[in-house]
């Protein structure tokens, strides 16, 4: 059914057929309190019967399209078809108000009725009212290529008597069809064809299945039967079913069953569902095709309690994604299993053995028909300052917590500043052709060779190294790949990698770069870092600034993130990787849309700054005499006219002047790109526990890839953790520890001049 029409076939399916005695019996009493509601109560002022078929009307979809509707006076009716109607007025009149609704007049044509005007707008009543549907889990799957193709418009072209796609075939439009019956009543003479034509046409222009049904109605009469027959052969004595007998009409002009299903080419069992709708009182909705529930459906008192359950869960919205998403999260680690756990358990205190709990199929339905809820996973990466100071806010004084609380805010109000200021330089970058953002980030580990045999989980493995780097004009995620023989992972590395890419993939129009990043100070925020951009930059033909920016501690996500994630789902289908070329083939293939672009790094690619640093003054004061703090410092500024100078801006938004200009018997020390020397130019040697684990291990990798891993060199004198570092440092840990450190000296000071 049309949704233009729903609302009003109900109304009047429910005022006229809802209960058959209404119509028949003149001391009618509503038999429950839903007949006899208030907000829906109306009274039928009639004089004789009345047999209503149609009414569609336009419905608006919205508040505003409604009072847009009613400005314009005008109420469209699709079809209506009126038998058997006196000339007179019918009205339908509000309980609480004297207001008077015009309904449908006896001596009104067809096209009267589809021209109805609105005469006044406050007189303009909505009959049933439709609550908003609650907020359910969006539908997973692929979109529709062509959405304009429904199921309702579909039923539309159906029902206006045009040609449409049945199931493996095309449906051509209904025909008039004179058909000739054998009854003795002769209803062939007793309705001309003409008229017989004239039927069959508005039955078939009504245009829904509701009103098809309501024309039925209108035109089948049924009767108790008069008299009963018992069957033969039955000594049980039981009676046939059928307990009613049926007149057919054409015109009000009584026809054979035949006849009236030929004319209006129909089958019996539509005439019975008509009927049997009218009959148990149940609205004429087309209720084919959807989900009904049978003998085993789960009570409705089953599902609000489960309901109940559910929105009592404590519920919060993503930081990152509450902008883009209606979703709302449960507490981290909250799982479906568990939360049908506690269902079970509340079940039990409230019915004891009573009712039996419904399964966890029963229970997904429920919770992904009714929420819109996920179930975030434990994190990960937390922010230290975070939980650092949710444990003092739980264990202090009143006093404390007040400072604590603000402190926390200010916190996580800086975090969300930073995030608007880079996604307001990503969108700058494309539109501003003379601006550039990058963002930077290193992603974990990847294991070479990647095989699911056990023996791998107590081996070393060789380590992958992927420093990605995103660009803001194009979206496009650029990834440059290398292995821990060839590098490491420190920032001359990743500082090779912007450099590469600033002399290679950086747009020529481009002066002003800004580069983001998280707050590592080991790969990110040091000296060297800072004069490979500086010697790259003195050699650009247009560059003239590039700005480094830094996230706030413990909340870096960058889209280097999502470019990361991309890789690692895709690695779940691909189970053994022994070379990194095979891991190059997964990350190029990683993504459709926007594909990420890879780099295999060579030794000639990473470059030292250790000439570069005999060249210049690593100052600890700037030139205020403030104390340098690498760890606290949110954005770094050079330029490329003052060769000597770099800008950093601390946590509190000052920007200090830095330096480095090294003077030698009166001559200053020119520094250059030229000063970049290789860093490794005969590879990096791994440890040697590493490599006899790598060696035990080759009866497992194909041999066609055995001469990469026959290529790397140990040496006894290298330690490293897990994740390939040379030594254990927690760069995150160094922020903390270093204002920790500050607001313990301070409190020192105070002391002493107490």
């Amino acid at each position: 059914m049309s949704p233009s029409t729903l609302e009003l076939v109900e109304t009047l399916s429910g005022i006229f057929l809802g209960d058959y005695s209404s119509d028949t019996d003149t001391d009618y009493v509503p038999d429950s309190e839903e007949d006899s509601d208030s907000s829906h109560s109306i009274r039928v002022k009639k004089n004789n019967d009345i047999n209503i078929i149609s009414a569609k009307c336009c419905i608006p979809d919205s508040d505003d399209d409604f009072e847009a509707g009613v400005s314009t006076g005008t109420v469209q009716t699709h079809a209506a078809v009126v038998h058997n109607l006196v000339n007179q007025d019918f009205e339908i009149r509000n309980e609480t108000s004297s207001t008077t609704f015009h309904v449908i007049r006896g001596d009104e044509t067809l096209n009267q009725i589809t021209n109805f005007e609105v005469q006044n707008n406050d007189d303009y009543l909505i009959l049933e009212t439709q609550s908003e549907p609650q907020a359910c889990r969006p539908k997973k799957g692929r979109k529709r290529k062509h959405p304009e193709h429904t199921m309702a418009q579909k039923k539309n072209v159906k029902y206006a008597n045009l040609p449409y796609h049945g199931k493996n075939k095309l449906m051509p439009s209904k025909n008039f069809i004179d058909y000739t019956c054998k009854c003795t009543r002769q209803c062939y003479f007793r309705v001309s064809e003409e008229n017989r034509k004239e039927e069959f046409e508005k039955y078939v222009l009504l245009g829904s299945y509701e009103a098809q049904l309501l024309y039925i109605l209108n035109n089948v009469k049924e009767s108790p039967k008069s008299r009963s027959y018992t069957l033969i052969n039955n000594k049980s004595g039981k009676k046939k079913a059928r307990q009613y007998r049926r007149n057919y009409f054409i015109c009000d002009i009584e026809v054979c069953k035949d006849m009236f299903t030929h004319n209006f080419q129909i089958s019996s069992k539509k005439v019975d569902i008509s009927l049997l709708k009218k009959r148990s009182g149940t609205a004429l909705k087309d209720n084919r095709g959807k989900a009904q529930g049978g003998w085993n459906k789960t009570p409705q008192e089953d599902v609000e309690f489960i309901k109940n359950i559910i929105n009592s869960l404590p519920k919060y919205e993503s930081h990152y994604r509450r902008e883009n998403s209606d979703s709302k999260y449960l507490k981290p680690g909250t799982t479906i299993e568990k939360i049908h756990e506690i269902y079970i358990d509340e079940l039990k205190t409230v019915y004891g053995t009573l009712k039996r709990p419904v399964s966890i199929n029963t229970f997904k339905r429920i919770f992904y028909s009714n929420f819109n809820l996920r179930c975030k996973p434990l994190k990960k990466d937390t922010c230290n300052k975070c939980d650092s100071l949710r444990n003092k806010i739980k264990n202090c004084s009143s006093e404390e917590k007040t400072i604590l609380v603000a402190e926390k805010e200010e916190h996580l109000k800086r975090a969300e500043e930073l995030r608007i200021q880079m996604n307001q330089d990503l969108q700058r970058a494309k539109i501003d052709e003379k601006f550039e953002c990058l963002t930077y980030d290193l992603e974990k580990t990847l294991p070479l060779p990647r095989i699911p045999t056990n023996i791998v989980f107590y081996k070393r493995q060789l380590w992958l190294y992927n420093s990605g780097i995103h660009a803001g004009s194009n979206d496009v995620g650029y990834c440059n790949i290398w292995v821990e023989g060839e590098a490491g992972r420190g920032a001359q590395e990743v500082g090779s990698c912007l450099v590469r890419f600033i002399k290679n993939d950086l747009s020529h129009e481009v002066e002003d770069l800004v580069l983001w990043s998280d707050c590592c100070g080991g790969q990110n925020r040091n000296i060297k870092i800072i004069l490979m951009l500086k010697a790259v930059l003195d050699s650009h033909p247009r560059l003239k600034t590039i700005t480094l920016k830094y996230l706030e501690s413990g909340h870096t996500f960058l889209p280097n993130d999502t470019d990361f994630s991309k890789i690692e789902y895709q690695l779940k289908y691909h189970q053994r990787i022994y070379t990194p070329d095979q891991y190059i083939n997964v990350i190029k293939s990683c993504k459709k849309k926007n594909p990420l672009n890879v780099y295999r790094m060579q030794r000639n690619d990473f470059f030292s700054t250790s000439k570069m640093e005999k060249k210049i003054v690593n100052r600890k004061t700037f030139v205020t005499k403030a104390k340098v703090n690498w760890l606290r410092t949110k954005k770094i500024l050079l330029k490329r006219d003052e060769k000597y100078t770099i800008y950093m801006e601390n946590t509190d938004g000052m920007f200090e002047e830095l330096n480095i200009e090294k003077k030698l018997r009166g001559k200053r020390l020119e520094i250059s790109e030229e000063d970049l020397v290789l860093l490794w130019p005969n590879g990096k040697e791994i440890a040697q526990a590493k490599l006899d684990d790598l060696k035990s291990i080759f009866d497992f990798i194909s041999k066609d890839c055995l001469d990469f891993y026959k290529t790397l060199k140990g040496n006894d004198n290298i330690t490293e953790d897990v994740d390939g570092f040379d030594c254990v440092t927690d760069f995150e840990l160094l922020i903390e520890q270093t204002e920790q450190t500050e607001q313990d000296d301070q409190e020192d000071l105070l002391q002493d001049i107490v």
